[in-house]
């Protein structure tokens, strides 16, 4: 995943930068906090990807507002997408 990331991050034709990928070894209840995480390590450009619980995603938007300086700041110059309520196959299973 972080290749993919560092990849979409370094391409010129490239505005908005995804995972592209889940890491399965990670545990499905902190999947998207690691994702977003290593988006944000990894991208200077913004990031889009999935959040698939709502405790995750005041986490994920913790992170996003110490990135921006505060909620004010992020309220300005958002730099992230969220996808809710989908469900990602995966060999025969279902995240959701």
């Amino acid at each position: 995943m972080i290749k993919a990331i560092k990849l979409g991050d370094a391409l010129e034709g490239i505005n908005i930068v995804g995972n592209m990928v889940w890491p399965m070894e990670i545990h499905p209840s902190v999947r998207d906090v690691y994702t977003f995480a290593e988006l944000i390590k990894n991208s200077s450009k913004p990031v889009a990807s999935f959040i698939f619980s709502g405790i995750a995603s005041q986490y994920i938007i913790n992170m996003f507002e110490v990135l921006a300086g505060g909620r004010e700041e992020l309220q300005k110059n958002l730099c992230f997408i969220v996808l809710l309520n989908q469900q990602v196959l995966c060999f025969g299973e279902v995240m959701s």
